[in-house]
């Protein structure tokens, strides 16, 4: 059985009209008569065709502009995609009634539209797995999920939050680790808070990434950049195993009776609560605790950081979400 400390569980798409030809005004009378062939042209060319023009060609059309497309027409849409891709994904969304979809289909097409826009060929992939009949279920983060298209709707999801975490939350999503988070959104949480709790540590992972990287699982069962498993080991060092011992000390301290019984497994347990999208308030109760942190046992007999009620308490509501 798994334990809870600190009051958390273990836990995420002209024609131009080439205007006629002048009429016609040469004569129909080729007689032999000299006198009627005007000695300037050449013996064999009407006096009245350019001899290079073609007589079904009209002269104000350039040559390399193609009739029949417009200059405007957009060549980059994905032909792909359905052009009612987002009415019947949308009615779905919104019958699945997830807590963090779009509460209308009016909304739901807004948003669609701009992700069209965005990552037109990640929706298009989606659009063509989900079907004419897509069957949506709800994640741990209440994000509306396309049943058996999971992996496309994590690239999708990585397309549209962009940037390092955006592209190494869709693969984590589909590696399965054992320490995978919840849902994309916990793990997008935890990407933005080790970025903003360990800056240089995250750094130093992204350089040595690059913008091209898999994702693998490590020898503890999360989700590391193959090729960087130092760099990703401190930041998750300095993320998450640095503050939890910085609070897993005046744990062990209180001696709390549903505490937990050594350093060892309460930083494990505290390293799982964070694992799903909670670095951020870790950093802020572990910064809030200092060096020199106690804690004292609350009602339920689990040990609470003394005067860090606020950060403790945000702490909670995240390892509980």
């Amino acid at each position: 059985m798994q334990r809870r400390w600190f009051g958390l569980p273990v836990l995420l798409v002209l024609v131009f009209a080439g205007s006629a030809c002048g009429d016609d005004d040469s004569s129909s009378d080729t007689g032999g008569d000299d006198a009627d062939v005007v000695d300037e042209g050449g013996p064999d060319v009407p006096v009245d065709v350019p001899a290079d023009v073609p007589e079904d060609v009209p002269a104000d059309v350039p040559a390399d502009t193609p009739v029949d497309t417009p200059v405007d027409t957009p060549t980059d849409t994905p032909t792909d995609t359905p052009v009612d891709a987002c009415s019947q994904y949308c009615n779905s969304v919104v019958a699945a009634g997830c807590t963090a979809g779009p509460p209308t289909v009016a909304d739901c097409l807004t948003g669609c539209a701009a992700i069209v826009v965005d990552c037109p060929e990640a929706f298009a992939t989606l659009a063509t797995c989900a079907g004419e009949d897509p069957t949506i279920t709800c994640d741990a983060a209440g994000t509306p999920v396309v049943t058996g298209c999971e992996a496309d709707q994590y690239a999708l999801l990585g397309c549209m939050a962009g940037g390092p975490c955006g592209h190494y939350c869709g693969q984590v999503m589909v590696a399965g680790c054992d320490e995978t988070p919840a849902s994309f959104a916990h793990c997008i949480a935890n990407c933005a808070g080790s970025q903003a709790a360990c800056s240089a540590a995250f750094d130093e992972l992204s350089d040595c990434a690059g913008d091209d990287f898999t994702v693998t699982c490590d020898t503890l069962g999360r989700a590391a950049i193959t090729g960087c498993l130092t760099e990703y080991a401190d930041l998750m060092q300095c993320a998450v195993a640095d503050p939890c011992t910085t609070l897993c000390d005046p744990a062990i301290e209180a001696d709390c009776a549903s505490g937990p019984p050594t350093l060892g497994e309460c930083v494990v347990g505290c390293s799982e609560v964070a694992a799903n999208g909670c670095i951020g308030a870790l950093t802020a109760l572990a910064t809030c605790a200092g060096t020199d942190a106690t804690a004292s046992c609350n009602a339920a007999g689990l040990p609470v950081i003394d005067d860090c009620e606020s950060e403790n308490a945000d702490y909670m509501a995240c390892g509980a979400s």
